[in-house]
């Protein structure tokens, strides 16, 4: 399980089940979504979590390797915590070999 997987979870029983408190630090305390992992974001394109941005584990900076169903022949990177409206909405750890 991907740890974006398991924080869900976890919320999922805040209050309930688990301390919210103990979920908060818990999600700051790690990565959400390893480098390496192949993403698609809402806006359909598709990349790999190239690094990652300190106190936001949510928020990884990308490298674009697909636009349009098309794959690039000069990837780009994309900072996840700039881009407020961007959200990885899949991962595929076939893919990026986590």
């Amino acid at each position: 399980m991907l740890p974006h997987e398991g924080i869900e979870i976890l919320y999922s029983g805040s209050g309930t089940d688990f301390e919210t408190a103990y979920i908060e630090m818990f999600r700051k305390a790690i990565v959400m979504y390893p480098t390496g992992l192949a993403v698609w974001l809402n806006d359909g394109r598709k990349g790999v979590v190239s690094e990652q941005n300190e106190h936001v584990s949510d928020r990884p900076i990308l490298l674009i390797l697909e636009e349009a169903g098309y794959n690039l022949d000069v990837p780009y990177k994309v900072n996840m915590a700039a881009e407020t409206t961007l959200f990885i909405i899949e991962t595929d750890t076939t893919l990026s070999g986590t």
